[in-house]
């Protein structure tokens, strides 16, 4: 307190942040908070700017203002604060505070991916592999970056990796490295490749078919709300395929795939779900609303999942 009060902006700082967590014995306080963060930001405290101007986005304790924030993150980044080079970057793309510039917004992302933010790194990599804006597509460059992420851990970054190698975007398909990034994306719980690794075990693309893997990897993407994995745990209840054939819990599933499907998937789920429905009585269409439910209400509140035979009265 006594050499923030004498305006050392690093104390100035660490106190803003004790105002804002409430450690210390200290009474959480955004007011008391932002008094002092913006005072060391005015001596040029790049942490303090960064902090500041994500409360400025998010309208934490002050009233929205998207230009403040701007002003301060281009303060920060100009100093070489590697967050605020990312947040900055992101300002550029989405316009916010600023006219959109997609060549600045490039340039700032570089700059933080080279610092190794991960996030900037793996949207680098979405801009070149969708040639955003006025950027030129390119794999080779979208792949470039993806590494960079997954190489740190990222597991979005992990699975574009295994896409990349699978479909043979930017480098020659390569299905035993692509397997190898979608596993570790997946062991991070990440839906959409642990899907993807549903469909290659079901397929048996580049791995022996394994309906019983295909099975595990779809249940643990459809847990977390991944509608295509949902579709999918449905047809394979359905067909039977690395579980008993249970036309009731493919019901179910396909029943919560058709909440959050696009409109492009949704007449294809809509029609697996007719097929089946005309398949069982009104008892066992009831018993799978009835799980369907269930397994909503434990996915929404992110409990853990047990078994459902007994509680929903299916024997």
């Amino acid at each position: 307190m006594i050499w923030a009060k004498l305006g050392v902006s690093h104390a100035q700082y660490d106190l803003a942040l004790i105002y804002m967590s409430g450690t210390i014995g200290v009474t959480k306080d955004h007011a008391k908070a932002i008094k002092w963060l913006k005072l060391a930001a005015k001596k040029r405290h790049t942490g303090a700017q960064y902090i500041l101007a994500i409360m400025y986005i998010q309208g934490w304790g002050v009233s929205e203002n998207f230009s403040e924030a701007v002003r301060l993150l281009q303060m920060a980044a100009k100093k070489g604060n590697k967050d605020a080079m990312e947040c900055l970057a992101r300002m550029y793309l989405e316009g916010q505070g600023i006219p959109p510039d997609y060549q600045k917004a490039i340039k700032w992302y570089r700059l933080a991916g080279k610092k190794g933010v991960v996030s900037a790194q793996y949207h680098l990599g979405e801009i070149y592999l969708s040639g955003f804006g006025e950027t030129e597509q390119s794999n080779q460059k979208a792949l470039k970056w993806y590494l960079m992420a997954a190489r740190q851990g990222y597991d979005a970054a992990q699975c574009k990796v295994g896409i990349m190698y699978m479909d043979g975007r930017g480098v020659p398909v390569d299905m035993k490295e692509a397997i190898k990034w979608l596993q570790r994306s997946a062991r991070q719980e990440y839906p959409p490749a642990q899907s993807c690794l549903g469909r290659l075990y079901r397929n048996g693309d580049g791995v022996q078919r394994d309906y019983e893997q295909a099975f595990q990897w779809f249940e643990r993407s459809a847990k977390q709300g991944f509608y295509p994995a949902q579709a999918n745990l449905a047809t394979m209840y359905a067909m039977g395929h690395g579980v008993q054939e249970n036309n009731i819990m493919a019901y179910a599933w396909i029943s919560i795939a058709t909440m959050d499907a696009d409109k492009e998937a949704l007449s294809t789920i809509e029609a697996l779900k007719e097929q089946l429905q005309s398949k069982m009585t009104a008892a066992e269409i009831h018993q799978a609303k009835n799980i369907q439910t269930h397994l909503f209400i434990r996915m929404e509140s992110k409990t853990e999942f047990g078994p459902v035979w007994g509680e929903i009265g299916i024997s």
